[in-house]
């Protein structure tokens, strides 16, 4: 088993858990076989060493479980190890096989529940498998406290004298097997979901495709406020394939790429994001208004126009146009607010491109947004209303009170 986890590890770098779990067989065997050979080797080889790095495999078992959720190691998978250590460097223990026995169970049992909990507290695979890896491992746990309590109550002399020990050898291997049999299914399902994930990816950008959009939606509009209005925004490159004729593909792979992590950024506390082919990429967003959606569509593109993209074929100005659609969640169809979208698009392009328009009441609108220079303007000119209105109302006043003075 060491060997094939490893071999597996060794095609596939990415699958950390078959390197610590391959460690973790291996060490757990080979400290096995050092304590097999207990009538041929010194006593601080098959015994001593050969407990210690049996033990050890609890480190690498317990890391391996931890990495399928992304989690750090924990200094705490090393406790059976340390456990057992810390008790043979007692010479009056280390002195009595029956101690070294009880210790040794008790390391066990220890590592064991750690690998139980470890199981229940995860959230690789389904809740179903990860409780029948708990149940096996506390069986086993439970296994290794009954050899402590025999080897304190019956105090045997050497491995011969535990007349129990073919019991607890059945009940290990038969717990070993279950557990293989558990784990190889969590295998085959962590592997299933992996090539779910890759079938509804982008290779190039790792956004959504159609199928993963199509896939997802059910779940996003389910999550969708009530009175919210779903907005699919189609995001379009301007001039891409002067960027791949200027600087190659390289380049526009580049830009590519961190197009696509900006624009899921950005959309992913409120939407979807996809890839839909090309340069041309599908954001599904819930909104309170059509105003809403146009803004944060008119957010994302002004963020994108800012700022440059590094590639290597230097910096370059990357500008979008977008065309959006919104209905509400209960009238939803993708199909047709793609075409809505798709029009409006087609109208940004023909204004100029850098730029959003939306489909609303069968109309096509620009969206208008006020640069700074033109806000400022703005300003300036409500305020030169206000002074015109304020010099109107008092020289009016300056009038009546002429009149009234005649």
């Amino acid at each position: 088993m060491a060997g094939l986890f490893l071999f597996i590890w060794s095609n596939d770098r990415s699958q950390r858990l078959f390197l610590f779990w391959g460690i973790g067989f291996l060490t757990h065997a080979t400290g096995s076989a050092l304590m097999g050979m207990r009538d041929f080797a010194p006593e601080v080889i098959s015994g001593l060493l050969a407990v210690s790095i049996l033990l050890s495999s609890f480190f690498f078992l317990v890391t391996g479980l931890r990495h399928c959720d992304g989690r750090q190691p924990a200094g705490w998978a090393a406790i059976p190890l340390l456990l057992w250590i810390a008790a043979i460097s007692v010479p009056d223990i280390r002195a009595v096989f029956a101690l070294k026995l009880a210790v040794y169970g008790l390391a066990a049992a220890t590592g064991y529940l750690l690998l139980a909990l470890t199981a229940l507290t995860g959230r690789f695979s389904s809740t179903r498998y990860r409780r029948a890896l708990a149940v096996i491992w506390t069986i086993q746990a439970m296994n290794s406290g009954s050899l402590m309590v025999a080897a304190l109550v019956h105090a045997p002399q050497g491995l011969k004298d535990m007349a129990q020990g073919p019991i607890y050898g059945m009940i290990g291997m038969a717990c070993f097997v279950a557990m293989l049999v558990v784990g190889a299914k969590i295998v085959q399902d962590q592997s299933e979901s992996k090539l779910r994930r890759l079938i509804a990816r982008d290779p190039l950008t790792g956004a959504l495709n159609r199928r993963g959009l199509t896939e997802a939606l059910p779940e996003f509009r389910a999550e969708i406020p009530e009175g919210n209005l779903v907005a699919l925004v189609i995001f379009d490159l301007d001039h891409f394939k002067t960027i791949n004729d200027s600087y190659g593909h390289q380049a526009g792979d580049q830009v590519l790429v961190e197009y696509s992590r900006r624009c899921a950024a950005m959309l992913r506390s409120s939407g979807l994001f996809c890839r839909s082919g090309g340069e041309e990429f599908i954001g599904v967003i819930h909104a309170g208004s059509d105003q809403e959606a146009a803004q944060l569509a008119e957010s994302i593109r002004r963020r994108i126009a800012e700022t440059p993209f590094q590639t290597d074929a230097g910096s370059l100005k990357v500008t979008m146009s977008l065309g959006i659609a919104t209905t509400s969640a209960d009238l939803f169809d993708l199909e047709v607010l793609m075409k809505q979208a798709d029009k409006a698009l087609y109208v940004a392009k023909e204004a100029g491109r850098n730029r959003s328009a939306i489909f609303r009441d069968d109309k096509i609108q620009i969206v208008k947004t006020a640069s700074p220079e033109h806000l400022a303007q703005e300003v300036d000119d409500q305020a030169d209303r206000q002074v015109a209105v304020l010099r109107r109302i008092t020289e009016f006043a300056i009038a009546a009170k002429t009149r009234s003075t005649r």
